[in-house]
């Protein structure tokens, strides 16, 4: 089976443009990196939500199992604030002290040329053996369903397709070196701009440029990327108008 007829037999990718569907991205990223990883303190509210001050000028995508019809994974994409253009993005005050300035500064480029790539998160049971209970009936066929690497490999698909509907020219992202070397595996162009620092993990700052990010890509990968992009692009418009309800 291809990587793209796997990613039709199992997924499809939905955007979150109302605020239900927001919630179901915020409650993944809780469980994933407040109750599992612990890298943030958990909702003081209660509600298990995982939100901070840049969810309101991003762009989030769900990625849904059709089995259980279940959220099961989630990215988002952050814009420049067009209340406050001047705002760092975060990789920005994390590797302000570790960024390599000689090749790329961020302060020498104007407000909406580069964008960052955010908040990948997998619930555990679809990445992990150990963490599923394979009695349940949603969970039978997730064997199938997670072989490795299709669900980082559909993120970040899903950020190529909203980089690419995007203004920007330059996408940083903050990963671990075993994700940033996953996507170079599958021709995906990233270049290392700084030195790796401990938040949330080890993590080193990746610069993803327009002209170059899928030039070198393989068949697979531009299959499953051309398929979920079509979705993306279908419901931008969606997307652009649900703004000007959600964070009104």
């Amino acid at each position: 089976m291809t990587l793209v007829e796997h990613f039709r037999q199992y997924y499809e990718v939905r955007r979150a443009v109302n605020r239900l569907e927001l919630k179901d991205c915020y409650k993944i990223r809780h469980r994933v990196f407040c109750k599992e990883l612990s890298y943030f303190d958990g909702d003081a509210d209660g509600f298990e939500l995982e939100q901070d001050d840049f969810d309101s000028h991003s762009e989030h995508v769900l990625l849904v199992h059709k089995l259980s019809a279940k959220p099961v994974a989630c990215v988002r994409i952050i814009h420049t604030d067009p209340t406050a253009p001047e705002k760092p993005l975060p990789y920005e005050e994390v590797f302000v002290d570790h960024l390599d300035r000689d090749n790329f500064d961020p302060d020498k480029f104007l407000p909406g040329q580069i964008t960052e790539f955010s908040r990948l998160a997998v619930l555990p049971e679809f990445r992990n053996p150990r963490k599923r209970d394979n009695s349940l009936p949603e969970n039978y066929d997730l064997l199938d369903s997670c072989e490795s690497p299709m669900i980082p490999l559909a993120l970040f698909s899903i950020i190529t397709s909203l980089f690419f509907s995007s203004e920007a020219d330059y996408g940083v992202a903050m990963m671990e070196r075993s994700l940033a070397g996953l996507i170079r595996r599958s021709g995906i162009r990233c270049e290392s701009i700084g030195e790796r620092v401990k938040h949330c993990g080890w993590r080193s700052p990746f610069l993803f440029e327009r002209e170059t990010i899928i030039r070198g890509v393989n068949t697979e990968f531009s299959d499953l990327f051309r398929e979920i992009d079509k979705t993306l692009v279908q419901t931008r418009q969606g997307f652009i108008d649900s703004q000007q309800l959600i964070y009104a």
